[in-house]
């Protein structure tokens, strides 16, 4: 027992260092109001960016920017808090605040980067409202498409920067549509309620491949669909109950999304072929994982923090007290007795 208990000791002191060298997905959690980050293919120690110690209260809409370091998020609740903000993507630092309700923000989703126009997009459920705004925060939001152009309740976005384009889901219609990214003309409607949508919630643009892809929280299913409306949609995946967040990796032929009820992140292969995996599972009894982000490359990911060890320290415990050698030798010391 003391060989045990010192040894769990040493697990919950020791630095626990993890250098992603793999994919890392990024999610918000709007039950737990944080922002967390995992790396594809390690044990399950989730790592707490941000939380309600940094003014998270309802965290929604993802986007990492790996090049500057940077994560941003949108925050929403209503009557509380609507604002987009930023902060550094190992979690160190204070996080800033871009815009918020001084700005015209009202509910706030999925959000979009142009990295190399130094802009910022999102979609605003509340506001019916497509949105641009600058990525250091400086100047005001402008609106793009609105309920005038026939948007309501706008909930993800994805962008095609080459084509000058910019997708998004609506929740009520349903639908995708398409839009030029400095607002000009009139919106597309690629897919709507014709095409078997019920609920699209977040969407991913694949350029090169010509396809659209969404998430359909009530029909809990994962969509793909091509980026011009031809053709009619197909179902990649089930979901065991909300698909919600959605992101693409292209090169490796994978595409994740998270379930909120099922409190997990799924994974399979792009095409579609093959079956779901869980990639990571009972993220926690309360939670809620919502929108999520990839970065392809993995970045280096300080210490675990002793608040994020507890796990560890389970599992620990549990293969110990599992163990046949403890068994073995607790059955020697009851023999020589």
């Amino acid at each position: 027992s003391v060989l045990i208990l010192a040894f769990v000791v040493i697990a919950l002191e020791m630095p626990i260092e993890r250098m992603a060298s793999a994919q890392s997905v990024y999610w918000t959690d709007s039950s737990l109001d944080t922002i967390k980050v995992d790396t594809v293919g390690s044990p399950f120690l989730p790592q707490t960016l941000f939380d309600s110690s940094d003014g998270l209260l309802s965290p929604t809409g993802i986007a990492v920017d790996v090049t500057g370091a940077k994560i941003y998020w949108a925050d929403s609740v209503a009557s509380l808090v609507s604002s987009i903000r930023v902060g550094n993507i190992d979690g160190t630092g204070t996080a800033t605040t871009l815009y918020d309700q001084t700005d015209g923000l009202d509910d706030p989703q999925g959000i979009a980067l142009d990295l190399v126009g130094s802009k910022i997009y999102w979609a605003d459920d509340n506001g019916d409202l497509i949105v641009e705004g600058n990525l250091d925060g400086s100047g005001s939001p402008v609106t793009l498409f609105n309920g005038s152009d026939g948007v309501s309740r706008p909930s993800g976005v994805a962008l095609d920067v080459t084509g000058s384009t910019i997708y998004w889901t609506e929740i009520t219609g349903p639908a995708v549509k398409s839009g030029s990214i400095d607002g000009s003309g009139s919106p597309t409607t690629l897919f709507d309620g014709s095409d078997g949508l019920d609920r699209p919630i977040d969407i991913v643009v694949d350029v090169a491949g010509g396809k659209v892809y969404w998430t359909e929280t009530d029909l809990k299913a994962v969509y793909v669909g091509n980026a011009d409306g031809s053709g009619t949609p197909t179902v990649l995946f089930n979901s065991s109950n909300e698909s919600f967040g959605l992101a693409v990796d292209v090169p490796g032929n994978k595409i994740y999304w998270s379930d909120i009820l099922a409190r997990d992140i799924e994974v399979g292969n792009l095409d579609g072929s093959g079956s779901a995996a869980t990639l990571f599972g009972a993220l926690d009894i309360s939670a809620a994982p919502r929108f999520i982000a990839l970065d392809p490359v993995g970045v280096a990911l300080p210490s675990l923090p002793s608040s994020d060890r507890g796990g560890i320290v389970a599992l620990v415990l549990m293969i110990a007290l599992t163990s046949p050698w403890l068994f073995s030798a607790s059955r020697r010391k009851k023999s020589i007795e």
